[in-house]
């Protein structure tokens, strides 16, 4: 978008407008916001009340497969912005196979520790290949697969077995579902269509360039792949819009061959009834190519996968417009403008001198021919030289390069105001805020037209096709994580759904709008409800509260705001009765009371009844222990008197055998005094 027109002149200014980038950007920033600000783009209805969860949880699961199993953000940009430079874009969704390469390298493994990670590599899903195997002695030949029987090589000063070292490329083919855009320039179609939708088309296809050795993985025939020509870029259309590199030394396309993907209607079988066929042939559609068993690269398909959308529909006509295309003439008008408006500056800063040559000389063409600032100019006296200017243009041209932008502002919807390029441009202009409001409301009701037909023409076909595609693809129980909530569902059970409701906004000013406009709907609520209206209900504010969140661009409500449904509800409020019926119901109150006061005091009575009785045998068992303790203490008394007596009686005993005994000495006394008296 920024290449030379081809009218550039050699010495004069070559400046080029990028009005044509401005508006893209300006508009695809805007687009991006609204489509990454809401987790659903489309939402699949329900066919009753019994299917809404059913339709929720496709919405879901579609929606998953879309952000999560594909580059969402890169998909979106990539289709959007072609369509916005081009005045069509494509994308192909379906199931693919896809080979997914794995290589594991493991060094000095001991003979357990290879068997271990050998039987792993066995026992999963794909081809495997050994590309490296060290450490046995039949290495080669159980690379090659004449040997089972491994034999470990031995150290020979060690004695000890060699460590092992084995690399193994893993192979896995495996389907997955892709969304990829292609460019404009590989896509064909009959001329005869007249609708943006594919569906019904009755011809078109993608041409593409591939390898030979990509042509016979795809299970192509040797001798259909060598048949074909080699591919050539013959195009000869204007490609100053070109999404694509055209520099041919960038990459070198003499390898490649060009294929077509046709899907034509055509009757077979001669029946009259046209069907609906996939056709591979070769770049210029007069060959069919053949599979490896010899048939016609020939199947019948059930739809198109390519989905096509354009910023500006034309009625009864495939091809629309592009904002690139309003724009580039816009844009070359103001690089004639700019060019001749700096031409003129360039002029104006260095004029043409007027020599007078009767007061000139060499010195003074040589001072000329080197205009460096300061240098002094050599002449013979006063008015040598007079310096030409040419008129100013500028009183003319920005006025015309301000009435370009107005128009490009009126036919491609991208504004300076709502793009905030200038912000003096109010108080530059006359029209006031009120007519900047109109200009920018103007604006953006372009975009909300080029947001709204993208969604409805493009989005809405890629998520029926998804829906489509997953009901017939190999996807059978499928358990996925979503919001935190885990779910699990069958396509295969999955009814078919072709009505949805589109859901997106028209960028940051209208969600502003949206938002003031929830806010002022949640507060009628809430006074309604504190009013007693009985046409609001806490679902209605939680509703309103989730809209909010969603146009502030907030994935869900539930980390701030829980889902009145999900808690407990108080027990209802009965509807107001009649007096009677409700003296009555007082009564009856009454009296259950009543009844039940007289059974809590039976209760009570009862209980009071079993402590009076309890406490009864426990005073009667306390004063038998008493008496026990009683007797045990009397016995103790009586038998420590027992003793006391023994005790007194010894000591009596005692006594008297010491009286005794003093008596007995006292009359050996005697006698033996009486005896001494009698020998003298």
């Amino acid at each position: 978008m920024d290449e030379p027109y081809g009218d550039e002149v050699k010495g004069r200014s070559q400046y080029r407008a990028t009005d044509v980038a401005d508006v893209v950007e300006a508009v695809f920033a805007e687009a991006m916001e609204v489509f990454t600000s809401d987790d659903h783009l489309v939402e699949f209805a329900p066919v009753g009340q019994e299917d809404e969860l059913a339709a929720r949880q496709e919405t879901d699961i579609v929606h998953h497969l879309f952000r999560e199993k594909n580059s969402s953000f890169v998909t979106l940009s990539t289709w959007f912005k072609e369509g916005l430079i081009e005045q069509n874009a494509y994308v192909r969704c379906g199931w693919i196979e896809k080979e997914r390469v794995l290589i594991e390298e493991y060094d000095d493994l001991t003979f357990a520790e290879f068997m271990a990670v050998y039987n792993q590599i066995v026992e999963r899903d794909g081809d495997y290949e050994v590309e490296k195997l060290e450490g046995f002695v039949n290495s080669k030949a159980l690379i090659d697969g004449t040997e089972t029987d491994p034999v470990q090589e031995i150290n020979e000063k060690t004695g000890e077995p060699k460590p092992i070292d084995v690399r193994v490329r893993c192979v896995k083919v495996e389907k997955v579902y892709e969304i990829e855009p292609i460019p404009q320039n590989e896509f064909f179609i009959s001329s005869r269509w007249s609708k943006i939708s594919l569906d019904g088309c009755p011809v078109c296809g993608h041409k593409a360039r591939k390898s030979k050795s990509e042509l016979l993985s795809m299970g192509f025939q040797a001798d259909s792949v060598e048949a074909l020509t080699e591919s050539g870029n013959d195009s000869a259309d204007d490609n100053r819009h070109a999404t694509e590199d055209n520099d041919d030394d960038l990459s070198d396309d003499s390898d490649l061959l060009e294929v077509c993907e046709a899907y034509v209607h055509a009757d077979i079988d001669g029946k009259g009834k046209d069907r609906l066929l996939k056709v591979w042939t070769n770049g210029s559609g007069t060959t069919v190519l053949k599979w490896k068993n010899g048939d016609l690269a020939v199947e019948e398909v059930e739809a198109v996968p390519f989905v096509a959308w354009t910023p500006y529909l034309v009625p009864h006509r495939h091809v629309g417009r592009s904002v690139a295309e309003l724009a580039a003439t816009i844009q070359q008008l103001k690089t004639v403008l700019w060019r001749q408006t700096l031409d003129n500056m360039y002029k104006t800063n260095y004029p043409r001198p007027e020599v007078n040559e009767e007061l000139a000389t060499e010195n003074t063409y040589n001072d000329l021919a080197s205009p460096e600032p300061g240098k002094p100019i050599r002449t013979l006296g006063q008015g040598a030289i007079l310096w030409q200017k040419p008129p100013s243009i500028l009183g003319e041209s920005l006025p015309l390069m301000d009435r370009a932008d107005q128009e490009l502002e009126k036919h491609a919807g991208a504004s300076r105001y709502a793009q905030g390029l200038d912000p003096n441009a109010l108080s530059k202009s006359q029209i006031g805020s009120e007519g900047v409001g109109r200009i920018m409301d103007a604006a953006m009701r372009r975009m909300q037209v080029i947001i709204r037909t993208f969604a409805e023409t493009g989005l809405r076909e890629v998520f029926v096709k998804m829906h489509a595609d997953m009901r017939r693809g190999p996807s059978r129980q499928l358990g996925l994580k979503i919001r935190g909530e885990w779910i699990e569902a069958n396509p295969l059970e999955w009814r078919d759904r072709t009505d949805m409701t589109v859901r997106v906004g028209t960028g940051k000013g209208d969600r502003e709008k949206r938002i003031t406009g929830l806010q002022w709907i949640l507060s009628e609520q809430r006074q309604m409800l504190a009013q007693g209206a009985t046409n609001v209900t806490p679902a209605h504010i939680h509703e309103t509260q989730k809209r909010i969140v969603r146009s502030m661009g907030l994935q869900a409500i539930d980390p701030y705001i829980a889902d009145p449904s999900t808690i407990a509800a108080p027990a209802p409020q009965g509807a107001p009765v009649d007096p009677m019926i409700e003296a009555q119901m007082a009564l009856a109150q009454a009296e259950g009371l009543k009844a039940q006061a007289a059974m809590v005091k039976a209760q009570t009575d009862q209980q009071e009844s079993r402590a009076r009785i309890n406490f009864k045998g426990q005073e009667l068992e306390l004063e038998r222990q008493i008496a026990e303790f009683k007797a045990k203490e009397a016995a103790a008394q009586l038998e420590i008197k027992r003793t006391e007596l023994q005790i007194k009686q010894a000591d009596v005993a005692i006594k008297e055998a010491r009286a005794i005994n003093d008596i007995e000495n006292d009359a050996e006394d005697r006698d033996k005094v009486t005896f001494g008296e009698g020998s003298q």
